[in-house]
């Protein structure tokens, strides 16, 4: 079961922040939490260069598996991406959420792409920066 309280605890003090300059303009715009073997744990970024994150990734064993997007730039997400892989790796689902209320902060069902097998894996990832290899 999803726990964010277990997920933002791998996120430590002991986890390795990288800080990326990703236009090269003098200002950091991506942060990168490394766990244990380098695995990615959190990656937040700055996608418009205003100085504010606007995107955050969470990874479970390596992947990403939660990405918050912030698609007008008032700093709360206002969409909510979620990737789920069957146990044996075969299959992928990808649920997305839209937000329908900022002050009530009530998300509705955006999108859901059903079970894909593997041989639709590589379309799904070029449509999805979410999934990672």
């Amino acid at each position: 079961m999803f726990s964010a309280q277990k997920l933002l605890s791998d996120v430590s003090e002991n986890s390795k922040l990288e800080k990326i300059d990703s236009n090269k303009n003098g200002s950091i715009d991506n942060w990168l939490y490394r766990g244990d073997s380098n695995i990615s744990l959190k990656w937040i970024r700055d996608s418009n260069h205003n100085g504010q994150p606007d995107k955050w990734s969470f990874f479970k064993n390596g992947k990403a598996f939660i990405d918050e997007e912030d698609l007008d730039f008032d700093g709360k997400a206002d969409l909510i991406t979620i990737q789920m892989i069957d146990s044996q790796g075969n299959k992928l689902r990808i649920f997305s959420f839209a937000l329908k209320d900022k002050e009530k902060n009530i998300f509705i069902p955006h999108a859901d792409t059903g079970w894909i097998g593997k041989d639709q894996l590589k379309l799904e990832k070029k449509r999805h920066t979410l999934i990672s290899d």
